[in-house]
């Protein structure tokens, strides 16, 4: 896809159209499952676990290892220039378009699943508690720049060159249910611009992307637009999968090298695996990569930019552990902010 650029002198005169807190417990909920289709392109059906991912997945294990603890570190050092800010009507700007949803049976739909980590955490997803949005970048917008040139006909003389950059709709989404009530947000859809214009072909580039792409920055805006005053606490993935990384393979190997007597993943929230924040594993530092590697997976990692790009939002809060369980072929997720 080709990005359109015009360029014209300023002359000529360009119109721009313009329970307890942090408490968790562990008693289990039995419960019905409501599965849906992870997303438009891929739903995990049967996937097989294989005890020799230590060997086939040793490269990008060690990779998400290295990010998890650079995001560890962002978490618990901000870099007070790599700070975020920005108003929910942005999002809108660059393309963004909302839907909510308060319908319970879809509000069940979507967390399906779930249901015995909600009550192990003390909340309650409903039409009361809970609203659904999903955000969709369906509409093209313009970016306007401007550019000083030396004049070719005096020295002393500038020109001013004006260019309009149209960025053309990815049709990305995120989409998630809110719980401003409890503090906590499960996402279960996670497309970002990136990955729609690779998806399309297209090489993603600062001329085809929004302003606003990165999922840490649409979740905090639209958290800090609907529960100002409400410490978020718990995130939830439903149904983890991620298309460009083997993310579930990672989980499988970081599981693995917590307990290697493991066939498959722990099913239900009752057998769960937590993995604990660095520093409570043992004295050995290569305790700690279990956790590192899953916190640099996709999905979690989403959550850790957020924190450490908006310190102000959570004031030296980190993901304190993060637990992982199965359903059947599903995994879930969750981070626990504290």
């Amino acid at each position: 896809m080709s990005t359109p650029i015009v360029s014209a002198m300023l002359c000529t005169m360009l119109a721009i159209a313009s329970p307890l807190p942090c408490s968790i417990d562990p008693t289990p909920l039995t419960h019905e499952t409501f599965l849906v289709r992870l997303d438009g392109n891929e739903n995990i059906t049967s996937t097989s676990y294989r005890p020799d991912l230590h060997a086939r997945q040793a490269r990008p294990y060690q990779e998400a290892v290295e990010k998890g603890k650079k995001l560890w570190e962002m978490m618990r050092n901000p870099d007070e220039n790599d700070q975020r800010g920005g108003k929910y009507t942005d999002l809108a700007k660059w393309g963004w378009v909302e839907s909510q949803e308060k319908r319970l049976e879809i509000i069940q739909e979507k967390t399906g699943g779930l249901e015995e980590a909600f009550q192990a955490c003390h909340l309650q997803f409903n039409e009361k508690t809970s609203t659904g949005i999903s955000m969709v970048h369906k509409k093209d917008t313009i970016d306007s720049g401007k550019t000083y040139l030396a004049s070719n006909l005096k020295p002393s003389f500038f020109r001013l060159e004006m260019f309009l950059t149209l960025c053309q709709a990815t049709y990305a989404e995120y989409s998630s249910i809110f719980n401003a009530v409890g503090g906590a947000v499960v996402i279960y859809t996670a497309h970002s611009p990136a990955y729609m214009l690779e998806a399309s072909g297209t090489t993603p580039s600062k001329d085809n992307m929004p302003g606003i792409s990165h999922p840490s920055d649409v979740l905090y805006l639209t958290w800090k637009n609907y529960a100002p005053s409400t410490p978020l606490r718990y995130v939830f993935v439903r149904g983890i999968t991620s298309q460009s990384q083997p993310t579930r393979d990672i989980i499988w190997q970081a599981l693995r090298s917590d307990n290697p007597s493991l066939k498959a993943p722990p099913q239900g929230w009752k057998n769960r695996h937590m993995f604990k924040r660095p520093g409570q594993n043992g004295e050995r530092k290569k305790c700690d990569e279990p956790f590192y590697a899953v916190l640099g997976t996709f999905n979690f990692r989403t959550i850790a930019y957020m924190i450490a790009q908006h310190r102000e939002m959570f004031r030296g809060k980190v993901i304190s552990s993060i637990y992982i369980w199965g359903e059947g072929d599903y995994l879930h997720g969750m981070a626990h902010v504290a």
